[in-house]
């Protein structure tokens, strides 16, 4: 059975699951991110570009989600313009 890891910008994936075909592997990793996300939330401050890469046991990409946040930046701005 095929191995998949998991990997994050903190973390290389060295244990891998064995999944039978890469849509599971697709499953688990939305499954994971989403779990990370809400450990993300946690984190200060919290990333613009996040993501997660799932290899194969070739170390060859399958899947990639990516976070990208826009908008307010992270930290308020307390200058005043004179």
């Amino acid at each position: 059975m095929p191995k998949f890891y998991f990997h994050t910008p903190d973390l290389r994936d060295a244990t891998g699951v064995e999944l039978d075909r890469v849509e599971l592997a697709r499953r688990e990793a939305f499954r994971t991110f989403g779990e990370l996300l809400r450990d993300l939330s946690r984190v200060d401050p919290i990333p613009d570009d996040w993501h997660m890469r799932v290899t194969d046991e070739d170390d060859r990409e399958v899947v990639r989600l990516t976070l990208s946040v826009s908008g307010a930046s992270q930290a308020p701005s307390h200058s005043r313009l004179s």
